[in-house]
């Protein structure tokens, strides 16, 4: 049993993991919450069944062992750096600060203070990817040698998701970057809930290199929640003997004259009345790989696992001494590369080495 300390009481925090936090009652306790505005942060206390603190430093009385910080994006930078310094355990909501320079600075409060500070990047822990991943690991589609992502993740999230194919090691080199804006069909768009009239849309491209001749694709414009106009949200990759495109997995056959589906098998099993994934398998001719749920005792949507992964890596991290699996290095790298693409665009596409 670990105890939190939550920074923030926002729309994530009570719709998100308020409800994990609840389901994972035998492994978490929070023993407090603060944030600026005192009657949201007593409302989110009461739906968390905590107490409110007035500041941090009240809060860190209570002794937690781990501090949550999810605030708003304004606020990101000054709070993280906040949390960082009490030398707590901290889980960061993305992008963990607004700038690449920022985010040097938490590694380097982080190092002073020897505290581990993980990022909750959430895109690359889903299910399925995780399954992607482990099949890439395994080498049954050679190495991965380009990736694209349409729509599904915009600027770090995006950029997470395309290095999670090709290798974390990878190293980005060069990225070109491009920002156009034209007009649309009227429509209506579902996260404002509203009809718009000869809307805009602004759309991001952006071509990165990597080191050992790779490459990859980012594509993300402002209708890509919510609009029927851009209605699909995929990735694909392409390695030495097969591809994928979105949930799609091939391989080409032993004699090289078509390609064959990997069948994806979602295994699923009764936890209080509910169905609940316990794993996933991909099969060709035989198993080729199988990811199990770490959280199939619990009720959680493959959302919810994600968010649940990430502060299980901070846990793990905490309690056994295993290495995170993002960090703060990591989105280091993921803003370093939207910088580098707001930076390019802004130039004309002008090539910029990372």
């Amino acid at each position: 049993m670990l105890s939190l300390g939550i920074v923030g009481a926002g729309r994530r925090i009570q719709g998100v993991y308020g409800p994990i936090l609840n389901t994972l009652s035998s492994e978490y306790t929070v023993v407090g919450l603060t944030t600026r505005s005192s009657e949201r942060g007593q409302e989110a206390a009461r739906m968390l069944k905590t107490s409110y603190f007035a500041d941090l430093d009240a809060l860190c009385q209570a002794h937690p062992d781990i501090l949550l910080v999810s605030v708003s994006y304004a606020a990101n930078d000054e709070v993280a750096q906040q949390a960082v310094q009490t030398g707590l355990p901290c889980l960061l909501e993305t992008p963990a600060a607004t700038q690449s320079k920022t985010i040097e600075g938490l590694m380097a409060t982080a190092a002073g203070q020897r505290s581990l500070v993980e990022v909750a990047e959430q895109y690359p822990m889903r299910p399925m990817e995780r399954l992607k991943q482990q099949l890439i690991a395994s080498g049954v589609f050679g190495t991965v040698y380009a990736a694209s992502n349409d729509f599904m993740g915009h600027d770090y999230h995006g950029f997470a998701l395309l290095r999670s194919y090709l290798g974390w090691p990878s190293k980005p080199t060069a990225i070109w970057g491009w920002r156009k804006t034209h007009p649309v069909a009227s429509h209506y768009f579902s996260p404002s809930a509203k009809w718009r009239e000869d809307p805009d849309e602004e759309w991001w491209r952006a071509m990165i290199e990597f080191e050992g001749q790779r490459f990859a694709q980012f594509d993300f414009t402002s209708l890509s929640y919510g609009s029927p106009l851009r209605w699909e949200r995929s990735t694909r990759f392409y390695g030495q003997k097969g591809m994928a495109r979105g949930d799609e997995l091939t391989l080409m056959n032993e004699h090289g004259t078509k390609c064959r589906p990997i069948r994806i098998e979602r295994r699923i099993h009764n936890v209080g009345g509910m169905e609940v994934l316990d794993a996933l398998v991909a099969h060709a001719e035989r198993p080729l790989a199988e990811w199990q749920n770490p959280f199939h005792q619990f009720y959680l949507d493959d959302e919810a696992i994600a968010v649940a992964s990430c502060l299980r890596s901070l846990s793990q991290a905490l309690s056994h001494g295993v290495p995170l699996e993002y960090g703060l290095a990591q989105a280091r790298v993921d803003q370093f590369l939207t910088e580098g693409m707001r930076r390019s665009a802004a130039n004309g596409g002008e090539k910029v080495l990372l």
